[in-house]
């Protein structure tokens, strides 16, 4: 899974040698029970290049419980719908 502040257009201010900015990230946990580890990186995009600035592997590690098993890879939000078929004839 993999989100910036790029993909989502938005543009963050310039920063002067020494500040410091805090950008933050909210999503819904869509990960099934595992271990993760959390990768930060900085970097300047221009069209199809990316010049990377800073990376973090493993910024973060954690583990995702829960009581429900799942063969899944992620767990997105999904409606599902239930309705009758037409029935039929050719068997």
């Amino acid at each position: 899974i993999s989100h910036s502040t790029f993909e989502s257009g938005e543009v963050l201010p310039a920063l002067t040698r020494g500040s410091r900015q805090r950008v933050t990230f909210a999503f819904d946990n869509i990960l099934p029970s595992g271990d993760y580890g959390l990768v930060l990186a900085v970097e300047i995009v221009n069209g199809q290049d990316r010049r990377y600035l800073d990376f973090v592997e493993n910024a973060l590690v954690f583990r995702v419980t829960s009581a429900r098993a799942s063969l899944a890879v992620v767990l997105p939000p999904v409606a599902i719908e239930v309705e009758p078929a037409m029935e039929c004839t050719d068997v």
